[in-house]
Order: structure tokens, then sequence, then C-alpha cells
């Protein structure tokens, strides 16, 4: 009949019969023809004598259940238009009566139609743009095209953030600038008042006696008490160093934090001088044309390891 190939081919469709030519119409039209005049006689004899009865008994079972379903699938010429397609089971039906009554012209006629036809599949309906939609996929829909927007969006203004981040950090250097200065100044003066008054009683409780008077020898004309002074200076100097320690650690620290931050990040353009031997060389023709290549005209300029290449 027809080739495998048509099935497999629509594997996803349900088949809905054979195609029409025009010799499978003509062979649908004379069997519907005798299965109609089967149900008329059939009819007839049922309503006459009883040696009537007997010779409609003597008929095939099948023929008889092959015509009438046959008559009950309507005429294939009662549309306008011919049918586009014939079902499996009005072919078996066509196939029945033929063989019930041994037409073996017939029967070959019907296979060479057969043979010059094709299967026809149905073709799926597209979902209706009507129906219903659950709720919760319809929100997952919904959350998921906002986060795909939102991700074209960080593309976008990627740049605009990177320049709100440096002036960010600009700002934080130079207030992390001003707080270390204004602590070196504070801390050796807070510090060294402190020691100033301590150290007064530190010194009348641990050293006592004639050498240590400090009416007499201890203080300058004006009344000031030299010990005093002196761990006071001592005590600031000494914050003053600390201060600057922990000022050179915290820079250390901070310096390394940017240039592992720079160097994960990648890509980023180094400020003018700062270039290593990783850099790509940009040539310029004059005009402000820039390319990675030297063009014909400029020329290139040798590469500093070029250079030491050649005095070696």
């Amino acid at each position: 009949m027809t080739s495998s190939s048509a099935s497999n081919s629509f594997s996803a469709k349900s088949l809905e019969g054979i195609q029409i030519n025009d010799s499978l119409f003509q062979h649908w039209m004379d069997a519907f023809a005798t299965a109609s005049n089967h149900i008329i006689e059939s009819t007839a004899s049922s309503q006459s004598s009883s040696t009537t009865t007997t010779s409609a008994s003597s008929s095939s079972t099948t023929l008889t259940k092959a015509m009438t379903d046959l008559h009950t699938m309507g005429s294939p010429s009662q549309g306008k238009e011919k049918p586009s397609h014939m079902s499996l089971s009005t072919l078996q039906a066509i196939q029945t009566i033929y063989q019930e009554q041994s037409n073996n012209d017939r029967l070959v006629s019907l296979e060479e139609a057969l043979k010059t036809s094709s299967l026809v599949f149905s073709t799926p309906k597209p979902p209706s743009s009507q129906s219903k939609i659950d709720p919760k996929f319809q929100r997952r829909m919904d959350r998921l095209r906002l986060q795909v927007e939102e991700t074209k969006y960080h593309k976008l203004t990627n740049n605009l953030q990177d320049h709100h981040q440096d002036d960010d950090i600009t700002a934080k250097s130079m207030t992390f600038a001003a707080s270390v200065g204004l602590n070196m100044i504070v801390a050796p003066l807070s510090f060294g008042c402190f020691m100033y008054f301590f150290a007064g009683g530190i010194f009348d409780y641990f050293f006592t006696g004639d050498e240590f008077d400090n009416n007499v020898n201890n203080k300058k004309p004006g009344g000031t008490d030299i010990k005093r002074v002196i761990v006071g200076v001592v005590s600031g100097v000494l914050m003053m160093i600390i201060e600057m320690l922990l000022f050179v650690i915290r820079t250390h620290e901070m310096e390394e934090h940017t240039r592992r931050k720079k160097k994960r990040k990648g890509g980023k353009v180094e400020p003018f001088g700062v270039y290593t031997k990783n850099t790509p060389a940009v040539y310029s023709d004059g005009t402000g044309n820039k390319s990675s290549r030297p063009t014909p005209t400029t020329g290139s300029r040798p590469t500093n390891d070029l250079l030491q290449k050649k005095q070696k």
C-alpha cells in the first residue's frame, strides 16, 4: 500500500486514513451503491413471505455487517466537495464486500489504487491562547522574565557601576588618609599629656629623697617639672612610632588587597606609565586610528625586549 517512511515521519500524529484518488473514489461509490441495494432488499425481504426469509438467511453475516457499516458511514458524494481521505474502517468494509462476493477483478483494481495513494495523518491542533494557565507557572515565568531583564540591565550599566565604584574608592581613600593623619597627630598629643600628668604621681611614689626634691633640683625657674615633660615627650614619640608602624602595615595590606582584586577582575586599563610585558602594543598612524598591528606606512616601534636583545 504505502511506504513505511510516511508513518515514521508522522509517528507523533494519529493516522486518519488513506488519501483518495479517482480510482478509490469510484470503488467507494460502487461499494456504497451495492451496500444500499443490499439494505433495501433486506428491508423488503423482512416484510415478505417465509420463502424470501429463507433466501435472505443464506447471506453471509460478515458481508451483511460490512454493508451495514459502509451504509451507516454515508455516501461519499453527499457533500459539495469530494472527501480528501478515506477512513480505514471504510477501506476494510469495501475490501470485505469484494472478498465475500469473490470479485477478484475488483480486489486487484483496489490494490492498484492503494499503491498510488498515501497515508493521511491528523495535524495536531496548536495550543489555544485562551487556554487556562496555571497561576504558579505564570508567576514563575514572570519571575524568570524579570531576572533576564535585570541581567540585561546590569550588562548595559556595568561601565557606569564601575565608575561609581571608582569614585567611592577615591572618596574612601581620602577619608582614610585624613583619619590616619589626624590620628597620628591626636594620639601622640593625648598620650603625651596623659603621661605628663600621670608621671608626677609615679615619681613622687617611687623616687623620694633630696636628689629628687621638686622644690630645688627638678624644677625650672618658671616652675615646670622637667621629669614630667621628658616623660610626656618620650611617650608621645613612642606613640607616634607605633602609629606609623600601624599605618605602614594597614597601607601594605590595602595595596595587596587592591592588587589581588585587579588581578581577579582582569582587563582593566592601567594608568599611564604602568605597563608590563603582557600589555598588548597599540600602534597609531597619526590620524587617530589605532590597531594592534603596525601599518606599512608608519612601521612599529621596537619594544624593550627587542632593544635588549639587540644590545646583547
